[in-house]
């Protein structure tokens, strides 16, 4: 049996892809999302889809008692280093399997995405071979990298603060357009090619476009900007930029 621990926009379509292979139980602060019931039986994996907080460690570390797993596999995005932190937990038995496993995918299509996406994974353990079957059991490709804490920056630096500075940069492009009377998407379209024979203007926003559509209310969602935070103190150039350009850009619309 494994258990997912978190049924929110991340554990509720990671639960329904394991529950096609494993007999799995849902557990959420909320009663009425609960899936299933454990009843004392031996737990395989437990996975964490939780939000990361700053007494995550604390809480992780008391399910991890209660259900006592031969793996802990954490899916949440989380501050680097915290599968290290976890791992090395006093608590905690030192045959338990530690895993960082960070997800990808748009949260409207979670599923379908965590179903297509390779699922990156690391431990300091040697033994990651119970994950290893479940994926294969999944029909989802594995990569198993070299440490939890590249995974951990991955996720941060190389999806949601990248995608972030993106947006940003295209709020300075809309603001520059607005100023002198530019055609914001005919300034853009002048991208399409260059991207068409180097392949280095990679399209951001709608389909064969290289443009992002500035939102009036900013950066929006709870991944990009909460998730800078967590690497504040070694981005903090990209992260005082971020903040600044998108608060000025919301200013702006409003005017």
């Amino acid at each position: 049996m494994d258990i997912i621990l978190g049924l929110g926009e991340i554990g509720l379509p990671w639960f329904n892809l394991v529950s096609n292979v494993r007999e799995v139980v849902g557990v959420d602060i909320l009663v009425e999302k609960c899936k299933g019931e454990w009843s004392g039986e031996t737990v395989g994996i437990l996975h964490s889809c939780i939000p990361y907080s700053d007494n995550y460690v604390d809480i992780i570390v008391k399910h991890v008692l209660k259900y006592n797993p031969k793996m802990l596999i954490i899916h949440s995005t989380v501050k680097p280093f915290t599968t290290r932190k976890i791992g090395r937990d006093e608590r905690l038995s030192r045959e338990l399997q530690v895993l960082f496993s960070p997800i990808r995918g748009v949260h409207a299509r979670m599923e379908f995405d965590l179903g297509r996406y390779d699922k990156f994974y690391a431990s300091y353990h040697d033994d990651c071979n119970l994950f290893k079957r479940l994926l294969s059991d999944m029909d989802i490709n594995g990569y198993q990298a070299k440490t939890p804490h590249t995974l951990e920056f991955a996720k941060i630096l190389c999806d949601t603060t990248y995608f972030g500075f993106l947006i940003t940069y295209a709020m300075k492009t809309e603001e520059i357009a607005m100023k002198y009377d530019i055609d914001y998407n005919e300034m853009w379209m002048f991208a399409d090619q260059i991207h068409q024979y180097l392949g280095n203007r990679p399209p951001v926003g709608s389909k064969g476009s290289n443009k992002l559509y500035v939102d009036s209310e900013g950066i929006g969602g709870h991944c990009i900007l909460p998730n800078i935070e967590l690497v504040k103190e070694d981005l903090n150039e990209v992260y005082n930029l971020i903040h600044q350009i998108n608060e000025a850009s919301i200013k702006r619309h409003k005017k």
